[in-house]
């Protein structure tokens, strides 16, 4: 059996014995033979296997990071409601402060004008003259 094969500038003569056909071909069928296909079939399925495996490790390495993130800006966010709200009831008490001061200098303020009218009107003098 004889193949030509043209490479351009010159003919090369190739020639295929029977013998390297039939050995290509055993290795062929030998690749193709039930257990050497198998093996890798089972190879296959191992090399899928480990790489589910690591993807599979890998979600739930990301599922647990963005726990925490949500965890802790959870908590951040509500530190920073806490602050908020702590901030608002200071200035409603100091408000409260300054309200319950003012009431207390207007009802002293409010005392003092009674006791001078109180002082100058007739019904203290009716009872400081009385024994």
């Amino acid at each position: 059996m004889a193949c030509e094969c043209n490479t351009g500038k010159e003919s090369e003569l190739f020639v295929i014995t029977p013998l390297m056909f039939r050995d290509s071909t055993s290795i062929y069928k030998r690749v193709n033979d039930p257990p050497v296909r198998n093996s890798q079939e089972a190879f296959m399925m191992e090399m899928r296997a480990a790489r589910m495996v690591q993807a599979a490790d890998s979600l739930l390495k990301l599922v647990s990071e963005l726990k925490q993130t949500a965890i802790f800006s959870g908590f951040a966010s509500l530190n920073d409601h806490v602050e908020q709200r702590r901030v608002e009831f200071n200035q409603l008490g100091e408000k409260t402060d300054r309200m319950l001061s003012r009431i207390g200098e207007e009802a002293a303020a409010s005392l003092k004008e009674l006791e001078s009218h109180y002082s100058s009107s007739a019904q203290k003098t009716i009872q400081n003259l009385q024994p």
